[in-house]
């Protein structure tokens, strides 16, 4: 990575600044990884933590579930939460799954549930608010939940401010229930699946 800092002449020139001066950028690279999420089906089981998610109806085994549950939120607290300006959760239609549209919805969760031993009951019973929906219209092709409020709530917590465990998660589901056509999505380990967050840097500090 190459880093570029246009830093204020004001405050290189003015007589309070003290040199040598400290300039100490940090960059955070968090992935997914396959113990935080996981995809159940009607037809029985616990969550399937194989590195995919999955939504919808799907001849056989029923509707599927996908449970979310964001591991990184504490390494973003330097975010103020009122700073977040968005915050989207995007994944990939893979090839296989139904080839017609499906949209699925996002939901908060009411429950914290492990990710591996989650049962569809569970999740059914532990849908909370809706927070966004998104259609799938073509395979292959990238898609995005806006998880701006979750994300605030969650940063809030790790901040002591009150907020949302972020261990609690989100659950994915077919907008229509059984009767949506199911679709695959990305790996949660690879580079498809990912959080995308906008924010303002925070206030200068004046001094000290």
């Amino acid at each position: 990575y190459l880093i570029h800092m246009n830093l204020d002449k004001e405050f290189l020139d003015a007589e309070s600044t003290i040199y040598p001066c400290v300039i100490d950028p940090s960059i955070w690279a968090t992935n997914f990884t396959n113990d935080s999420s996981s995809y159940v089906l009607q037809s029985g089981g616990v969550g399937y933590v194989n590195g995919q998610l999955s939504a919808g109806s799907f001849n056989g085994s029923g509707e599927h579930l996908s449970y979310v549950k964001p591991n990184s939120v504490d390494m973003l607290k330097w975010i103020e939460p009122n700073r977040l300006m968005s915050a989207t959760f995007n994944v990939k239609a893979v090839s296989t799954g139904y080839s017609n549209d499906c949209t699925i919805n996002l939901y908060d969760s009411k429950t914290n549930s492990s990710a591996s031993e989650v049962t569809y009951s569970q999740l059914i019973s532990s849908l909370g608010t809706l927070q966004s929906s998104t259609t799938f219209t073509a395979l292959g092709a990238s898609y995005s939940f806006d998880v701006t409020s979750l994300f605030r709530q969650w940063i809030s917590y790790a901040l002591g401010e009150g907020g949302k465990d972020p261990s609690y998660g989100f659950i994915l589901r077919g907008a229509t229930n059984a009767s949506t056509p199911g679709r695959w999505f990305s790996s949660t380990s690879s580079s498809d699946t990912y959080f995308y967050l906008v924010y303002q840097e925070g206030e200068e500090i004046q001094d000290g």
